[in-house]
């Protein structure tokens, strides 16, 4: 298991803009992808779709990790379902 600093986009284009918009994308079964932020540790710089999370726990800072840090999301996998906190 890794945590992984991540900014979080749909699939079809564009940053996710509210901590309760990624909640709701992922409880929907809609594609998440989830870009790594560092160039070092265990996904370097790649993308990860929501159907590849695994074991890891991703931290999400949005909107976007660069340039615009309003809110810091947890995301993880428990029994199959998604958890965001």
């Amino acid at each position: 298991m890794a945590y992984i600093n991540v900014g979080a986009s749909y699939a079809h284009g564009g940053r996710i803009q509210t901590k309760k918009a990624l909640r709701e994308e992922l409880l929907s079964g809609n594609p998440v992808v989830f870009d790594s932020t560092s160039p070092l540790g265990p996904r370097n710089n790649e993308e990860i779709m929501s159907t590849d999370i695994g074991e890891d726990t991703l931290s999400v800072i949005g909107p976007d990790p660069f340039t615009n840090r309003k809110w810091y999301a947890t995301v993880t996998v428990f029994c199959g379902k998604f958890v965001v906190k």
